[in-house]
């Protein structure tokens, strides 16, 4: 909320305060990329331009990127089910969804990441029939990279895609390498404007956080986070720390979808494998 009120009011990219030690500033307002990628700030700076600063006009886009995204599930659905039943049963699943319900009323990157990579997924399955549709996913690749990090795992998914097509050996080559471009030069002018803030393509603090032994250290400017440090802790201490978050992560999905859609999404997983 902040960045895009100093974006509406023609500040740029600037934040007030300090709120994690992963990098140390040369001053209180700083250079706001620093942690979280731009996207949701741009978005919600749009909308301040129009509608005046409040918290309404910020949660506005994302209480409409909730909505586009019931309509995007729809639009899936309907490419592998004629049932009326599951259309609507998966559209009810977006709308009450907590996670979603709930990020949806939020000044979050959540929500329009979740949407940026269902487009970018949508356009993927498209792409089986139509191969240049991998042209508008690698854009909503770009964008949902925007949003958060996390979601350059589609990248590999983008290309596997692009291989799977039924175009000639050659044609897949510039089909891929081609929607590795489009992607490229969506999230280039973002990695310049870091490389001058920092001199580094992608947000510095964030990158940070795959060293983190303990959660504290983001608030700790004593602790170096580097490769040697982490490493210094002990293969053993990494192997447990790792299978206890895998643990926990399996537990939070556990909790948040439920018994039954987990089971479900369990039995989609194996149909797919």
């Amino acid at each position: 909320f902040t960045v895009a009120e100093n974006l509406a009011t023609g500040r740029g990219f600037q934040i007030d305060y300090i709120w994690h030690y992963l990098v140390k500033p040369a001053s209180v307002t700083h250079y706001s990329n620093d942690y979280w990628m731009p996207m949701t700030s741009i978005i919600i700076s749009l909308s301040m331009r129009v509608f005046g600063i409040s918290m309404v006009a910020a949660l506005l886009p994302s209480m409409i990127a909730g909505l586009t995204l019931m309509i995007l599930t729809w639009l899936i659905s309907r490419m592998f089910t004629q049932s009326t039943f599951v259309q609507l049963g998966s559209v009810s699943m977006v709308a009450f969804f907590p996670s979603l319900f709930r990020n949806s009323l939020l000044t979050d990157s959540t929500i329009f990441s979740a949407l940026f990579v269902a487009l970018c997924l949508y356009f993927i399955i498209r792409s089986q029939d139509s191969p240049r549709q991998l042209l508008p996913a690698a854009v909503c690749l770009g964008f949902a990279h925007l949003s958060r990090q996390d979601a350059v795992l589609l990248l590999p998914l983008l290309v596997w895609a692009g291989w799977r097509t039924t175009q000639t050996y050659i044609k897949r080559i510039g089909l891929i390498f081609g929607s590795i471009a489009v992607y490229a030069c969506i999230i280039a002018p973002i990695c310049a404007l870091n490389w001058n803030e920092f001199g580094s393509l992608f947000p510095s603090g964030s990158s940070k956080t795959m060293f983190l032994t303990r959660y504290e250290d983001i608030y700790s400017y004593a602790r170096e986070l580097t490769w040697e440090n982490y490493l210094a802790w002990g293969w053993k201490n990494i192997l447990i720390s790792k299978l206890k978050v895998s643990r926990l992560g399996l537990i939070v999905i556990y909790k948040t979808l439920g018994p039954v859609i987990t089971l479900l999404m369990a039995g989609g997983a194996v149909r797919f494998g």
